[in-house]
């Protein structure tokens, strides 16, 4: 499975970009309903004391989310208001046409907070809305409407293709973070990142914790270069039995932990067992090298075997010590 699209854990940098949005919003807005009152724009100034009250709860609201939807929402509702702050302005007859310069800084905003996909959305409607609002105000001759119609639209361009490549260049960057150098597994970090994601959906979710058998021999008889062969065999033998259904992470040395979400303790003490008896058949066949090897395991499952990440962990190392002590080549899930 692919963790890319199981984690929803909120974008960290994303996070920053809208707590500075929100200040910087709380600021503007703040500062421009002064002016806007002294000069009679009570509605208006109304409209931003408002908005600079709502920058300001969410400024202490941001740090306490955690999921992405919550984060997608907040942003959504926070850009709507923008978005009608600068339409009411640019609408008012009394104002300017400096105040459509606002409207330019719009994509680039939307984009940073909301992504590709939604900052698409958001800024192709109030694109439109802008040219309209534009061609309706005194200042909305045939020329300006093009020229001020291909600014934005040039805006909104880079805004797109910066954040499409932004967006490439972090998912590989992530996944990248996230594999072993040696054999392409996901790395220990994966661990509490699963957990998280399905600790919310309140499911089974099962940790098998493996270690191969006397792999110190191996290494002493073999060598450390089919040593690492070895350990790169273990680990496609284990994505040819988890890799659809679950999560194959190299904790470290011979140690692996297969994470299978939404499979009942039984099945998965199964499904280990079958991985076992397949890895007995098999023989790791490198130039005139022929090993043979087996594993241990131990599981644990929640909800039964405890309620936190460090907890199913543990438990799951204890059960693959006891394998070890009652004779290796085994799995131990209680």
């Amino acid at each position: 499975m692919n963790i890319a699209k199981d984690h929803t854990i909120i974008n960290e940098q994303r996070k920053r970009i809208l707590t500075t949005i929100v200040l910087s919003i709380a600021t503007i807005c703040g500062f421009f309903s002064v002016i806007n009152f002294r000069n009679g724009f009570y509605l208006l100034a109304f409209i931003e004391v408002a908005i600079s009250g709502f920058s300001v709860a969410l400024f202490f609201y941001i740090r306490k989310i955690t999921e992405d939807k919550k984060f997608i929402i907040v942003s959504s509702m926070l850009m709507t208001l923008l978005y009608i702050l600068l339409s009411a302005t640019a609408s008012n007859p009394k104002m300017t046409v400096v105040n459509f310069l606002w409207f330019f800084i719009t994509p680039s905003m939307t984009y940073a907070v909301l992504g590709k996909r939604i900052g698409f959305v958001f800024s192709l409607i109030f694109g439109i809305t802008c040219v309209v609002l534009y061609q309706l105000s005194d200042y909305g001759s045939s020329y300006s409407i093009y020229s001020t119609s291909a600014c934005f639209l040039s805006s909104w361009y880079i805004c797109h293709t910066y954040e499409n490549g932004n967006v490439q260049a972090m998912h590989k960057t992530e996944e990248l973070s996230l594999r072993d150098e040696l054999t392409k597994l996901y790395n220990r970090k994966v661990l509490k990142m699963v957990y998280d994601n399905y600790l919310r959906e309140n499911t089974f979710l099962s940790y098998i914790v493996l270690d191969i058998d006397f792999f110190k021999k191996i290494n002493d008889n073999y060598g450390h270069d089919i040593g690492d062969m070895v350990l790169v065999f273990f680990a496609n033998h284990l994505n040819k039995h988890f890799d659809e259904i679950g999560y194959v992470v190299r904790m470290g040395g011979e140690e692996f932990c297969v994470v299978l979400p939404k499979i009942a303790v039984n099945d998965v003490h199964t499904l280990c067992e079958k991985c076992l008896h397949d890895l007995g058949q098999t023989t790791f066949d490198c130039d005139e090298y022929h090993v043979n090897f087996t594993f241990s395991a131990g599981i644990s499952s929640s909800p039964d075997d405890g309620h936190s990440y460090s907890e199913l962990l543990k438990i799951a190392d204890n059960r693959l010590y006891k394998a070890k002590e009652d004779g290796r080549n085994r799995v131990v899930s209680s």
